[in-house]
């Protein structure tokens, strides 16, 4: 991952990158992303014979949804600032 401070592309592990996220305030505390990824993980690694688990992962997943849009307001609020793409451009 590259930021816009950053001349080259590095070789970040993952847990860098959150702490980098979490300086520039794109999210709160690395600790939620991870959270984010846990709850994912749910969803992608329960069987469907399991349906207590995979509902379980559903429930969580939709009470965490608004921490998913929060970052991703964040990530585009900072790449217009830093990265200088146009506001009305909408991923």
């Amino acid at each position: 991952m590259q930021f816009a401070d950053e001349g080259k592309k590095s070789n970040m592990t993952f847990i860098d990158v959150l702490n980098k996220l979490e300086k520039y305030r794109i999210i709160n505390i690395a600790n939620e992303w991870l959270n984010l990824r846990n709850i994912r993980n749910s969803f992608t690694h329960e069987y469907p014979e399991d349906m207590s688990k995979i509902i379980y992962g559903l429930n969580k997943g939709f009470n965490n949804w608004y921490n998913l849009y929060d970052i991703y307001v964040k990530i585009k609020q900072y790449a217009e600032k830093k990265i200088l793409i146009p506001k009305y451009i909408y991923y």
